[in-house]
């Protein structure tokens, strides 16, 4: 955020919380439960700052930030969120415990 500030580039404003995701999911050998520690964002395009966002413009930046998050956690996975849409950045060459 601060290095796109100081380059004049669309950022968004938010908040970075720790959570502790759970999932269950079925292998051949039966169900299995397993949880691992997450990094939530919720945020807005604020007026103030940069309230000319184009919708493309958030979303270049919700990845952006997501595949930076991503890494600092070494997440197999990211989930996206905007607006109505959710989508999903998957670590080139890692699969999901399910083999996805």
């Amino acid at each position: 955020m601060r290095k796109k500030a100081e380059n004049g580039e669309p950022f968004l404003t938010g908040a970075l919380s720790n959570a502790y995701i759970c999932y269950a999911y079925s292998t051949s050998s039966g169900a299995r439960v397993q949880g691992e520690p997450v990094v939530k964002f919720s945020g807005e395009v604020v007026p103030f700052y940069n309230g000319r966002m184009k919708d493309d413009e958030v979303i270049e930046v919700l990845n952006d930030l997501a595949a930076h998050l991503g890494a600092a956690t070494e997440q197999t996975r990211v989930y996206v969120r905007y607006r109505d849409s959710t989508w999903i950045l998957q670590k080139e060459g890692k699969k999901t415990p399910t083999g996805e």
